[in-house]
């Protein structure tokens, strides 16, 4: 009795987890569908009109497109993040193995490329095509596999990081990746990149929609990961005796 009990509470537990997985990918679909309706203006939102016009990313920066510094820094176990591509996870800045480099060699980096909030980070080289938006405050810098993105007014970041991840802008990618000898993008091509734009407000509107939907699916995904944790505490607990079900 006692196996089966236990048997039967990990067996809830995958239930929750197998329902939260199909939950996070439905959700995943529909933002799919939403992005390929509302940012190509084959659906608008209540309360917009007007024309949408082509525009690539060199003009509608404030700054040329640029990267982090092509040498390899002094690593320090404390100091100033210092992001690589492997910190472009799942569309946002990964903190997990996060590097540090010191002060002065921040300082020396920031005279060619000191990213701030709302910059859009995008993966050249090793992972094209990877990106992230910065939606914090704190100091940090960025290695040359990655380039910097900085709409000026025509363009709303998130509307811009949204497009990045669209099939439209990906093919476009893949074409100045395969181009390429060495397989990465430059930047005078990511300046290159092209896609539909409707005025700043309308930008707006959408991009809103679609950071909800994310926040809903990174709320499931982080509900999901607690759920594992708690399953692999109940192993730990159940399966040596510490705890009794009978």
């Amino acid at each position: 009795p006692e196996q089966r009990a236990i048997a039967e509470a990990l067996s809830d537990v995958d239930g929750l987890l197998g329902a939260l997985e199909a939950l996070i990918a439905k959700k995943r679909a529909i933002k799919q569908a939403a992005m390929q309706q509302l940012l190509t203006g084959k659906t608008r939102l209540p309360g917009f009109s007007g024309e949408w016009e082509t525009k690539r990313i060199r003009d509608i920066t404030k700054i040329p497109v640029t990267d982090g510094p092509h040498l390899t820094p002094k690593f320090l176990s404390e100091g100033i993040p210092f992001l690589s591509v492997n910190n472009l996870s799942h569309n946002r800045v990964d903190t997990a193995d996060l590097r540090y480099i010191s002060l002065d060699d921040h300082h020396e980096f920031s005279k060619k490329c000191k990213p701030q909030k709302w910059d859009v980070l995008l993966g050249k080289a090793a992972s094209v095509g990877k990106v992230a938006i910065v939606d914090f405050d704190w100091e940090f810098n960025i290695w040359s596999p990655i380039a910097l993105i900085r709409p000026d007014e025509q363009g709303v970041p998130h509307f811009v990081y949204f497009n990045l991840q669209t099939s439209h802008v990906i093919k476009q990618i893949e074409y100045f990746t395969n181009s390429s000898s060495q397989g990465n993008i430059g930047m005078t091509d990511i300046g290159k990149l092209e896609f539909f734009m409707p005025l700043p407000d309308e930008q707006q509107a959408i991009a809103t929609v679609l950071s909800d939907m994310d926040a809903e699916i990174a709320a499931l995904e982080h509900r999901r990961d607690k759920t594992k944790q708690i399953k692999r505490g109940m192993m730990q607990q159940l399966l040596t005796g510490r705890v009794r079900l009978v």
